[in-house]
């Protein structure tokens, strides 16, 4: 797999606002993103009602949940913090997502079209895609 890295551009403070999120990655990853299907590991992340998020919390057991469902958390998710997510199409993993410590998000795929669509959506690329395993 290759995985490319993007970053929150930093704040005039040199903090870093949070400029998207995780359904702003997902969405950028096109259709397959709402058809396939999600399961989660270690996934922190906070609401704007402080409730969880039943789609989250289930793929965080190890279950598939259908992407339309994770998106339509859209208006509750405040912020992903840490954490992956593997996106499946039938059994064939296509995409791992990972947060890591609110700031920076890593997109790792053998689909180089993937890879692709977050450059195109993400100005703050950390390097060209690497391997990684």
């Amino acid at each position: 797999m290759k995985r490319v890295v993007i970053r929150h551009t930093l704040a005039p403070d040199g903090s870093p606002p949070l400029t998207f999120g995780l359904i702003d990655v997902l969405e950028a990853l096109g259709p397959r993103a709402a058809t396939g299907h999600w399961r989660a590991a270690s996934l922190l992340y906070t609401t704007t009602d402080d409730q969880a998020i039943e789609a989250l919390e289930r793929a965080s057991t190890g279950a598939f949940v259908p992407g339309d469902e994770i998106l339509a958390a859209r208006a509750r998710l405040a912020q992903v913090i840490d954490g992956d997510l593997e996106g499946y199409i039938g059994s064939e993993r296509w995409v791992i997502v990972r947060a890591i410590d609110g700031g920076r998000w890593e997109v790792a795929s053998d689909d180089p079209a993937v890879l692709t669509a977050v450059a195109r959506r993400f100005s703050v690329l950390d390097g060209a895609a690497i391997d990684i395993e």
